[in-house]
């Protein structure tokens, strides 16, 4: 059985992350030459490893990735390269928890970024059973298992992380038969 742990970093999430330890992720490379080598997606997110970064970047088109890093001046180890999700393809994303023992998911249908998804028409919904219900409507049964087994590994003494993912109209990330991505698992 696998001891219960605390992610304490975006960097301790983002290393779990790329070892497929953090559900299913993004497809996710260390640097801009990894994902032109390996990947023929026309654009590319640029993730922040450090928290309240402000130079994440939601979709870069492939041919201006390696100009971007070097305009923003990304050292290895301090981002990572992603694949993106269409907004066309969001069918529900927000942050699922269970602080202080009560379930709560703060989510929106709204096929935009998250965050400005969620400030423009994130709504509450409470309760387990309400909760799985809906994450069981949009989200295959192998991403409900995973989210479950998610919470189990990242919550050490009952302390539950908040999950951010988003539920997609196709098979998305690093994991196969999976339309449900996971952006963010935290304690922080």
């Amino acid at each position: 059985m696998i001891r219960p742990q605390l992610i304490q970093s975006k960097r301790e999430y983002y290393q779990l992350a790329t070892k497929g330890l953090a559900g299913n992720s993004p497809r996710v490379w260390t640097s801009a030459a990894a994902f032109l080598a390996e990947s023929d997606d026309a654009f590319a997110g640029l993730r922040m490893t450090k928290a309240a970064s402000n130079k994440f970047r939601a979709s870069v088109p492939r041919k201006n990735l390696e100009t971007t890093v070097r305009k923003l001046q990304l050292k290895p180890g301090d981002f990572y390269v992603s694949e993106i999700l269409p907004p066309i393809a969001i069918l529900l994303q927000g942050e699922v928890g269970c602080p202080d023992g009560d379930w709560v998911f703060y989510y929106t249908h709204q096929k935009a970024q998250m965050r400005k998804a969620l400030a423009d028409s994130g709504r509450h919904l409470y309760g387990g059973l309400q909760i799985w219900g809906l994450l069981s409507r949009y989200c295959t049964p192998a991403d409900v298992d995973d989210l479950r087994e998610l919470f189990d590994r990242y919550s050490p003494n009952g302390r539950s992380p908040i999950i951010e993912l988003t539920a997609t109209n196709r098979n998305l990330g690093m994991f196969p038969h999976r339309n449900t991505l996971i952006w963010e698992i935290r304690h922080y």
